[in-house]
């Protein structure tokens, strides 16, 4: 039986090293004939993933197709664009055009789970403010992935505009 004792002080070993077993004769494993070394010095297993940062890399990367309305318009015309988040940031390609920047942007969740993000955008001349706010529902209960949101434009002068805007389809991806 001496493959069953190599057997066994192999088991013994292996719970030495995991702290299940003590041998209590001051071998360094931490343990007492009470029990097991205490756990408190052991590496602790990662914290569960935050919600806000899984759903910042899931817009990451992400080209929306929108319609933006001028809320002041006669009829509402709605003028088709690109919303686009990249690298933590976000930018309407209009707004982008003239002259405003990519900004990061905040997040947080709503309790039925819709992201509402929000930013503000500067122009590069430093003739205006844009303020960008907008709701993300992913796809659920057989309903369609969607954005959208409002987009107050505040130039240094002259009035406010404010734009509504809404995704036409789901995202593009990389």
């Amino acid at each position: 039986m001496p493959k069953a004792r190599t057997i066994l002080y192999g088991l013994m070993c292996i719970g030495l090293a995991v702290g299940l077993v003590s041998c209590g004769e001051g071998c360094g494993c931490g343990g007492t004939e009470e029990g097991p070394p205490d756990n408190t010095n052991r590496i602790k297993p990662p914290p569960p993933p935050d919600p806000i940062e899984e759903k910042r890399t899931a817009l990451d990367g992400t080209k929306w197709d929108i319609d933006v309305v001028r809320m002041a318009d006669k009829g509402r015309k709605r003028e088709p664009d690109k919303l686009i988040f990249v690298n933590n940031k976000v930018y309407v390609e209009k707004f982008k055009a003239q002259g405003y920047r990519a900004s990061n942007y905040s997040l947080r969740m709503e309790p039925d789970g819709t992201a509402v993000w929000e930013t503000m955008q500067s122009r590069e001349d430093g003739d205006g403010v844009l303020f960008l706010k907008g709701e993300w529902r992913e796809k659920k209960d057989g309903k369609d992935e969607k954005m959208g949101g409002v987009i107050i434009r505040h130039p240094k002068k002259g009035k406010n505009e404010d734009f509504a805007f809404i995704s036409t389809a789901p995202p593009s991806r990389p």
